[in-house]
Parts: C-alpha cells; structure tokens; sequence
C-alpha cells in the first residue's frame, strides 16, 4: 500500500482571517452589490496574494496541458499549478497520473523537461527513480538504510482530468471531479456544439504571454467586451460582433459562456479582414479559457506568479484541413488582441500603486461577467473565512 502523507498537515501557510487581510467583509459584500470592486488592496498586497493562491489556485480545476502531448504510455508534460510543479505522466496501463514535481528525497525536480517520452521519472539530482505512476522503485544506497521504505516516498498526487483536448489538473488529490466542480459542463459542451474530438486538431502555435499586472485585472480584461469596439476596433473588435446585443452571455455555476452571433456577409481573409462566422467560449474559474471559433480553437491558462504579475499561456489548435496561412491570420488578430489587454492592464497596475485608485465601478449591463467572476473570488474568500459552504469543497 502506498503512504500518502497528510497534505494539509503539511502546509505552512499561516491561517489567514478577513482581519489580517485588511478586509471588512460586509463592506465588501455591499460593494459588490453595488456594482463596485474587490478592495484594491487585492491586487497588489503580498499577503493576499498568498492566501489567493492558496485559496484558489491550489484548490481549483485549472487547464494544463493537452491530451495529445500525453497520448502514448510513457508520454510525460510539466508546468506550474500556481506555486506547485506539477508532472502529468500516461503510464503504462493507459491512465493519466498527475503529480508534484518535487524529489522525496531532497526536493528536485523529477522531470526538468518540458514535453518527453520515458519509462522512469528520474531525479537529476541523486537518481532516485519513480515509476510513472508515481511510486518509488529506486533510492540508491538505501537497501541497508534502517527503517526505510520506498512505499513511504511516492511522488505527491495531485487530481488529473480530461475535458476533449484538455487536461485539467487539480492539485488537491482528494478534489472533487472536475464535472462536480463544473456540473453542466457536458450539457453546455452539446448545447453551443462544442467540437471537442481531439483527433479534430493539431497544434499550430504555443504563445508564452509574462504580464505585469495582477492575475485578477487580466481576467477582467478576458471576461467582458464592453472595452472590444475600444481598444481591440482594429483587432478583435474587427473580426467579431462586439456591440451589445451582438453577442449572448451565460452565467452558469463556474462557467462563463459566450456566444458571439456570426457575422455577417463575406469572409475575406485577405489584408486582415477575417470576419467570425461562429463563436463559443468557456470560461473556467479560476483562468481557464476554451474558444472555438470558425477553422480555430483556442485554449489558455492563467497562473498567478506574484502580487504583480502573471503568466498567460495560449494553445492554437487549427481543425484539421484548414487553411495554414487562414490560421496564421487569426492567430496574429488574437496574439495582437492579448498584447493589447497586457497594455491596458499594466497601466492599471501601475495606477493601483499610486494609492489614489479608488474602488471599480463597473457597468453592470456590460460587465456582469467580470462582475461575476469578482463574486467567485469572493465566495473562495468567504470559504476560507469560514463565512460560507462550497458545493464543490475538498472532501476533509
């Protein structure tokens, strides 16, 4: 039997109350109702940082990876869940196993490569060697080490699901699965006829985006279009339908939904003037984002790597027979349409450090989704604080 050890024990994250955190949580339940910010603190106060990754990202179902990268047994991705490296492996049994990606031994990395193919997960600092379901086959030098054993030392499990191309990752091991979390996940998927077939896509480009603003001014600039006809009227605002009444919203649990009504008249795919006849979109909290859209399909994450800054990763998938060069266009219009959040939200991060920001007032009938997610930040807050149940809570 393998030893797990107690991860909650194990933490070290002093337990933060709405006090220590500076926050006042009728006053912050009365602004939200008022259509008005998470205190502005939040987005640049280390300690909150903290507990929001604590909180949120290390309790949460987040986009990862996709499946094709992990298609063969012995197939191997990594990346960062929050502050946690994380290793995704497909073992020999065809099961996606998911882990952290630290050493039993002295803290490593088990896997330093970002993509590969292997039989065994070894440590490049003193070899100590895992199977790719995680357990301990190899510690070298310990056969007559007293009272050791390898079944104590597996590799840390974090939850690993699927959703299409997807692989979503959870760090908790004990989390809810991932339709739990997202109950009408499957109903919406058939509803606004999400293709989800893996074999439907190939990759076409992965775009790394470092921003410098905090992770939860970049989700705004992701979740609302009311500023699309703005700052994006030669980007996205050109190839998209942005006005209001142009597109439908869905507010649904975890998820945000979009459809954008096509365009009409001609698709010219020449000098820039892509025109969308079909869009739907998930958004998944906390920062997953799912697009689909005419010969395209878009999926990102969002990983928070300080109070100030965070990190935006985009994968393109192209429908298989399309046009190359017609992808090429888009991926350019959504690259140039991300570039132009980056600089939005900069200048906002920038002005927050002023102290003379004062609370967001949002405009309701435009930015409900923004609003919508600040209420899901909230809730996760008020859940730590004790102040509420969650439906989708870590089984204790």
């Amino acid at each position: 039997m393998i030893h797990i050890p107690d991860l909650k024990k194990m933490s070290t994250l002093a337990k933060h109350t709405a006090e220590s955190l500076g926050i006042d949580v009728e006053a912050v339940d009365r602004q939200l109702a008022e259509h008005r910010s998470l205190p502005i603190h939040t987005y640049y106060d280390p300690d909150v940082y903290d507990f929001e990754i604590e909180t949120i990202f290390h309790r949460s179902w987040q986009y990862f990876d996709l499946v094709t990268r992990v298609s063969n047994p012995g197939d191997v991705v990594v990346g960062m869940v929050g502050r946690i490296p994380v290793v995704v492996t497909r073992a020999e049994d065809g099961q996606l196993y998911g882990f952290v990606n630290i050493c039993r031994h002295r803290g490593f990395r088990v896997v330093e490569q970002e993509k590969h193919n292997c039989r065994f997960l070894i440590c490049g600092y003193h070899a100590w060697t895992y199977n790719l379901r995680g357990e301990l086959v190899r510690a070298r030098d310990t056969d007559k080490e007293p009272g050791f054993k390898k079944s104590e030392f597996s590799l840390l499990p974090v939850s690993v699901d699927t959703w299409g191309p997807a692989i979503f990752v959870n760090p908790d091991p004990e989390a809810s699965p991932l339709r739990e979390c997202f109950p009408r996940l499957d109903e919406w998927t058939e509803r606004i006829q999400f293709i989800l077939e893996p074999s439907h896509y190939t990759l076409q480009q992965e775009i790394i985006k470092p921003q410098q603003s905090n992770w939860k001014l970049w989700y705004d600039n992701t979740t609302e279009c009311y500023h699309c006809s703005v700052i994006h009227d030669k980007t996205f605002g050109e190839a998209f339908k942005v006005k209001e009444g142009e597109y439908d919203v869905f507010l649904d649990g975890n998820m945000t939904n979009y459809v954008f009504k096509p365009n009409p008249g001609k698709t010219d795919s020449k000098a820039g003037h892509l025109r969308s006849q079909d869009y739907r979109s998930f958004q998944f909290f906390p920062g997953s984002l799912a697009i689909q859209h005419d010969d395209l399909m878009l999926l990102c994450k969002l990983n928070p790597t300080s109070p100030n800054s965070c990190v935006f990763t985009t994968h393109y998938l192209a429908e298989k027979g399309s046009d190359p060069n017609r992808v090429d266009e888009w991926i350019a219009i959504w690259d140039q349409t991300f570039n132009e959040d980056a600089e939005v939200a900069t200048v906002q991060q920038t002005n927050i450090h002023s102290n003379r920001t004062p609370l967001f007032r949002y405009v309701s009938n435009r930015e409900s989704p923004a609003q919508y997610i600040n209420v899901l930040i909230w809730e996760a807050y008020k859940r730590a604080f004790g102040e509420t149940p969650s439906p989708c809570e870590i089984a204790e």
